[in-house]
C-alpha cells in the first residue's frame, strides 16, 4: 500500500529589502522624504565608525553635502546650550579658481571643545553618538568592535574554577578639550560650513574635522609617523598618525649571522 506524502511547508519569514519593495506597491516619489533626524542619524554614524582602532587618530575631515535648511537645524542643536546664537570662531572669504564650483564663497568654523557639547549635537535616541569604542584583536591582527554583553555570566563573572579571563583591551575615545602630549592648545571638534554650493538648490557643504585617542589596556598610545601597518591592519596613507606599538624585532638569516660571526673572526685576527 503506498504511502501517503504530506507536504511540510516552511515557516514563513517576512520579506526584507528588495523582496519586500516588489511585494509592495510602486515608491511614489513626490511622497518620499528624508527628515532631518534621519540625516542627522547617518552623520552620527559616520563619526561612530570613523573611531576605528586600527586606523589613523588624525582622520580626513568627514564631507557632507547638505540643504540649508537641515544646517539650520544643526545650529538650533550648537545653540541649544546657550541663550545667545552662537557666532563662528572664525570667518573666511576665498576664491575657488581650481575646480568647479567656482567663485567666491565664505567658511564659517565652529570649534567645540566639550565633549558633552558635541554629544548634545549629534547624539539621538535611534543613533547614539559613541565618545569611546571598545574592540578587540582578531588572530591575524586586525580590530572588530567589540559590545559587551551583561548576560554573559561565565565571561562577567567568571566561576570558582575558572578566573575570570580578561582579553586585551583596546579602545578608542574621541579628543576634546584636552590637549595631547607635547601640545598646549586644546583639540577642539570643528564644524565647518560653507553655504551656496549649489546656490540654485540651496545646497551647501559640511565639513566636520575631529581627532581621537587609542587606548591599551587603558594606557594612552602615542601617534606617530608610520606607513604600513598597525597591529597587522593596513593603512592606506603614508600621512596617517596611528597608535604607537612596539614593533617586533625581525629574526636574523643564517647568512647575515654567519657574515657577522666571519667578520668579528677577521677584527679579531688583525688585531693579533
Amino acid at each position: 500500500m503506498a504511502q501517503q506524502v504530506i507536504p511540510i511547508s516552511s515557516p514563513k519569514r517576512p520579506l526584507t529589502g528588495a523582496c519586500a519593495r516588489k511585494a509592495k506597491e510602486p515608491v511614489d516619489e513626490n511622497t518620499a522624504s528624508f527628515s532631518f533626524m534621519n540625516w542627522l542619524g547617518s552623520v552620527t554614524e559616520r563619526i561612530n565608525q570613523t573611531m576605528h582602532f586600527g586606523f589613523s587618530g588624525k582622520p580626513e575631515p568627514l564631507v557632507f553635502h547638505v540643504p540649508k535648511l537641515f544646517f539650520d537645524c544643526l545650529m538650533e542643536r550648537i545653540n541649544s546650550r546657550s541663550k545667545k546664537k552662537r557666532v563662528p570662531n572664525q570667518t573666511l572669504q576665498f576664491i575657488r579658481k581650481e575646480a568647479v564650483p567656482l567663485g567666491k564663497f565664505t567658511k564659517y568654523t565652529w570649534k567645540i571643545l566639550s565633549d558633552a557639547h558635541v554629544k548634545q549635537i549629534f547624539d539621538i535616541n535611534e543613533m547614539p553618538l559613541e565618545i569611546t569604542r571598545n574592540f578587540i584583536q582578531n588572530r591575524d591582527g586586525s580590530y572588530r568592535l567589540f559590545r559587551h554583553r551583561d548576560e554573559d555570566s561565565v565571561y562577567a563573572k567568571g566561576s570558582p574554577n575558572q578566573p575570570l579571563l580578561k582579553p586585551q583591551e583596546y579602545k578608542t575615545r574621541l579628543r576634546i578639550g584636552t590637549p595631547p602630549p607635547g601640545q598646549k592648545e586644546p583639540t577642539p571638534f570643528i564644524i565647518e560650513w560653507i553655504p551656496d554650493i549649489l546656490p540654485l538648490s540651496f545646497i551647501g557643504e559640511l565639513r566636520i574635522k575631529f581627532e581621537f585617542d587609542h587606548l591599551h589596556n587603558g594606557q594612552l598610545l602615542t601617534p606617530r609617523e608610520t606607513r604600513g601597518t598597525i597591529g597587522g591592519q593596513t593603512i592606506a596613507s603614508s600621512r596617517t598618525h596611528g597608535p604607537l606599538l612596539a614593533p617586533r624585532p625581525q629574526p636574523q638569516s643564517a647568512s647575515q649571522s654567519n657574515e657577522e660571526i666571519y667578520s668579528k673572526k677577521q677584527n679579531c685576527t688583525q688585531d693579533h
